[in-house]
Formats: C-alpha cells, structure tokens, sequence
C-alpha cells in the first residue's frame, strides 16, 4: 500500500547513500509482517538508482533455501553476473 513503511524505507535510503554507511540490509520480523514486499521494494527502488543488489529471501517451507550454503550460493551467482570478471 502507498506510504506504508516510509519510515523505515528512508531510513534505508539515507543508509545507503551514506558513503561509509551499511552495505548490507537485514530484514527480520514475525511471519506475515511484510518481510518480502519491503525486500523487493528497497530492491526495485536501489536497481532504479543503478545500484547493484544481491537479494536473498529465506522460504522457511523449502529446507533447501535457509542453509548458509544457500546464500552464498546465491552471492557468487548474483556476483558473477554482476560482474563476470569474477567468473
């Protein structure tokens, strides 16, 4: 919904236009709060702004996605991608 959230989404975006700011975000909260729709918000909005974004989403009902391997799987796919020198 519209305006949902401002608060905290310009706290992120004041964040990390800080240049010795966070270079990660962590989003937690209870089941059903809006975990993933604030995700893919911050998400849509930093590619907007033509920054790169590593976004990992746990699906506790899939054993396979809340593994650390799991993560840094993601990590070095999206990073070579990114940047296929890395490859």
């Amino acid at each position: 919904m519209e305006g949902t959230c401002s608060d905290i989404l310009q706290a992120i975006e004041t964040e990390v236009k800080n240049p010795s700011g966070h270079n990660m975000i962590w989003i937690r909260g209870s089941p059903s709060v809006g975990k993933s729709a604030l995700a893919a918000i911050i998400s849509t909005q930093l590619q907007d702004q033509n920054r790169h974004v590593i976004l990992f989403l746990l699906d506790h009902t899939q054993s396979t996605t809340i593994t650390t391997d799991s993560l840094w799987r993601v990590v070095a796919c999206d990073l070579a991608h990114l940047y296929p020198f890395f490859r």
